[in-house]
């Protein structure tokens, strides 16, 4: 399934992340983010998994990325 096909959807995938040492959430777009948020998941938009794959960021840049994502629920990867 590609990305545009996924985001049409309204669905979520569980991942299990070897380099972030947790499971994250990538969600088909923001109503599905945003139920999935409110249950304490640390969750990835179908937009930002799209700027992800563009800037392909180092590990450590990932992990940082990430940890934004937990202390502050409602930030987005927009760049």
């Amino acid at each position: 399934m590609t990305l545009d096909e996924f985001e049409k959807t309204n669905i979520w995938v569980k991942v299990d992340s070897s380099v972030l040492g947790e499971t994250v959430i990538f969600a088909s777009n923001d109503e599905v983010a945003k139920r999935l948020k409110a249950d304490g998941f640390v969750v990835y938009t179908t937009d930002e998994l799209r700027v992800l794959l563009k800037r392909r960021p180092k590990k450590d840049e990932l992990r940082k990325i990430h940890e934004i994502k937990q202390v502050f629920p409602g930030s987005k990867v927009l760049q």
